[in-house]
This record gives structure tokens, C-alpha cells and sequence, in this order.
């Protein structure tokens, strides 16, 4: 493909008159993916396609979104989790609920009924007790100095905050709602590694609120969520039509002291 191509006369013609199908963009976001904020190695980097920056042990930001907004997403290997794997999860729910559309074999149509979501379904990198099917909660952040610099077309990265720091981020959600703010999108936040634990483990601190300037940009972008339709889902054949789950109450997250894991990537309760 690198040498030039001649475009038939006929294909001209169609793109010159806007009746031909334009894929283009479609092919970029299913190759390149979501921009994401990773913690590889107690480093956090910023990868965009097939490039990725290192940015240090620290790094400041500004999270526009979560999801899903109430709960945990949830996501299971038959095989065990590999930080390095490309291939798609066997199962998983990105509201927490029930399985994503795409799975064509899921483990349970319920999630809160699934027995990998019980604690006890594994076992932890230092013999504990785990759940096979693992928790995240995902959220869509900018830097903060991309941010204040233009909040309106600054890159959003996804950020998976793993069962290791959950406990770490639903206390800082709280210590926002205490403070009177509404949302974090409202402020910047620093977030940093936990030096004592022995896997990537995130600490999260308020800085400051944005200005009178930046604050309502960011409360637009964050209630437009346009990270709905940047989501890239691996390419399968829908799943064979399901019973509806049955009605369950909402699930109460319990003050459990949780197993380090070695897993960096993937997985609380609400602010």
C-alpha cells in the first residue's frame, strides 16, 4: 500500500458528487481506539493510537465523566487477565447489570446473580480471595494542562481505576460532596501511586476549582458525553436474544477489605 494509487474515474466522480460511502473515519476508531491513561509499571502513560508518552509517577487532570455513572463495570477472563492481551473479554458488562450486547456467549443474563461475582471465584495473586469477574470503574479524564489551555478540543483519555484503588476513589467522591461540589468534573485533581502497596494503587487529591471560565465548558462536555460514541467495541456478531433480568434492589457495596491484585488495567460506588 505505500506505492500511489490511481482512483477510477467512476470513484471521482461519486466522491465529487458526496454519493460515495465515506468509512474512513469509521476504520480510524476501530484501529486506533480510545486515547487512554494507563499505570503500566507504576508509570502513568498517555497512548494515542500506537503512540504512547511516558508521564511520570504523578498527574494532574480533570475528569469529565464516569462509567457507568452508579456501580462498577464488570469484566471476566475465562483464562485469567493479561495486561498485555488484545483479545476481548469473555464476558462483560459495562453498566454493571447485565452482559454488553456484543458477547455471544454471556456468563449469566444477570450480573449480581453471576457466580463469578462472588468473592471466593479466585484466588489472588497472594492467595486470598478474589472474584473471578473483576470491578472497574471508568473514567473519561483530560490533563489539566491540555484542559486549561482548550477546554474545548482537548484530548479525553480513558482511565481504568482498578479494585485496588476503588476504595481510595470513592472516599475522594465523598470528600467532594462534603466540600459542597457537585461534580468533579468542577475541579483538578492529582492523582498519584500509593508507595507503600506492591501493584499500582492511585491516590486522588483536589488542587483548586476551575475558573468562571473553564468550569461551565467542562460541565457542557461533561454532560454531552461524547465518549458514548468514541467507544471502539470488539467486532462480533450479536449475541442471541436474552430474557429480561429480573428485577433486583440495588446492590449495597460493603466497607471489604480487598486483595491486592497484580491486574493494572481493568476496573464503586457512586460519588
Amino acid at each position: 500500500m505505500s506505492k500511489e494509487i490511481e482512483i477510477p474515474d467512476y470513484l471521482k466522480e461519486m466522491m465529487d458528487s458526496g454519493s460515495a460511502k465515506n468509512d474512513q473515519e469509521s476504520m480510524e476508531v476501530a484501529s486506533g481506539g480510545v486515547p487512554r491513561l494507563t499505570t503500566k509499571g507504576k508509570t502513568f502513560r498517555l497512548k494515542e493510537g500506537d503512540e504512547e508518552v511516558k508521564s511520570g509517577q504523578s498527574i494532574d487532570i480533570v475528569i469529565m465523566g464516569m462509567c457507568p455513572e452508579r456501580g462498577l463495570s464488570h469484566t471476566f477472563y475465562k483464562d485469567g487477565y493479561t495486561p498485555d492481551a488484545s483479545s476481548p473479554p469473555d464476558c462483560s458488562s459495562m453498566n454493571g447489570i447485565e452482559p454488553d450486547s456484543w458477547i455471544q456467549s454471556p456468563e449469566h443474563i444477570n450480573c449480581i446473580k453471576c457466580p463469578n461475582q462472588i468473592w471466593g471465584s479466585a484466588v489472588s495473586m497472594s492467595g486470598g480471595k478474589a472474584k473471578a469477574c473483576k470491578d472497574s470503574k471508568q473514567l473519561y479524564v483530560a490533563k489539566a494542562e491540555d484542559f486549561c489551555k482548550d477546554p474545548i478540543n482537548c484530548t479525553l483519555y480513558l482511565l481504568n481505576v482498578t479494585i485496588n484503588s476503588l476504595k481510595a476513589f470513592s472516599n475522594y467522591g465523598k470528600e467532594l460532596s462534603r466540600a459542597g461540589i457537585p461534580s468533579p468534573c468542577f475541579v483538578i485533581t492529582n492523582i498519584e501511586f500509593d508507595d507503600e502497596a506492591s501493584v499500582p494503587k492511585l491516590l486522588f487529591r483536589m488542587l483548586g476549582i476551575l475558573n468562571k471560565d473553564l468550569g461551565p465548558v467542562a460541565n457542557e462536555r461533561s454532560k454531552e458525553k461524547e465518549w458514548d460514541s468514541k467507544i471502539a467495541l470488539p467486532q462480533q456478531p450479536p449475541k442471541r436474544a436474552l430474557p429480561e433480568p429480573e428485577p433486583e434492589s440495588n446492590t449495597v457495596i460493603k466497607d471489604t477489605v480487598i486483595e491486592d491484585t497484580d491486574e493494572s488495567s481493568d476496573l464503586l460506588d457512586n460519588w
